[in-house]
């Protein structure tokens, strides 16, 4: 069978701006196939799990720090909060990668 693939990055009309990568393969006789490097509903539990996954070799920081900063990235993109709090030492030692990596103020100390 003949096949044919095209790798680029994705979107739905209604979402312009939540791209994703991935490969269409278009394989006669067979059918067309989009496999996503992600899904795009990014409101589901298991993005912030592999977001926090991707996160963790750049930031290197607790497991459960990571979730609570791939939360609070979730609520600063909502407009729900502007910064997150903390005393967490790890956490305000990396706040300028926090903030260019999440977008995130973190305010303590």
């Amino acid at each position: 069978m003949k096949e044919i693939q095209y790798t680029g990055v994705w979107w739905l009309p209604e979402a312009l701006d939540n791209k994703v990568s991935g490969t269409l393969s278009i394989v006669y006789g067979n059918g067309i196939f989009l496999t996503l490097s992600e899904s795009f509903n990014k409101d589901n539990d298991s993005y912030k799990y592999f977001n926090a996954i991707e996160l963790a070799p750049l930031l290197k920081l607790k497991t459960l720090d990571l979730l609570h900063l791939v939360y609070a990235q979730e609520l600063v993109t909502k407009k729900f909060i502007k910064a997150f709090i903390t005393f967490d030492k790890e956490i305000l030692g990396k706040k300028d990668l926090i903030l260019k990596t999440l977008k995130i103020e973190i305010i303590g100390g």
